[in-house]
């Protein structure tokens, strides 16, 4: 995971059907993490909000295309989502999935 002082961080990878945007997804407070499927199945928000993600195409993912500071995705261009890192939560149970 990454580390920010004030924000719990999941790093994913978010596909649509021509590209990729790899980057941080902030999920909560390190105290309140939020699982990324709980925000992606969140009905009042329309859009994901990624911090320093990677443009690659989903053909070529070993070029990248491009990065930048922020960028949105909409929720209904997704294709598929990655979770590459997640913050452990309670409704983990405590235990950190392998």
């Amino acid at each position: 995971m990454v580390a920010q002082s004030h924000h719990a961080v999941a790093r994913i990878a978010c596909f649509t059907e021509r590209i990729a945007l790899i980057g941080d997804l902030v999920v909560g407070h390190p105290g309140a993490p939020r699982r990324v499927l709980d925000l992606l199945n969140d009905p009042t928000t329309s859009v994901l909000s990624l911090t320093s993600p990677l443009l690659v195409r989903v053909d070529r993912l070993d070029t990248p295309l491009g990065s930048f500071p922020a960028g949105l995705i909409r929720k209904t261009d997704l294709a598929c989502v990655v979770v590459i890192d997640e913050p452990q939560t309670e409704a983990w149970g405590g235990v950190v999935a392998a």
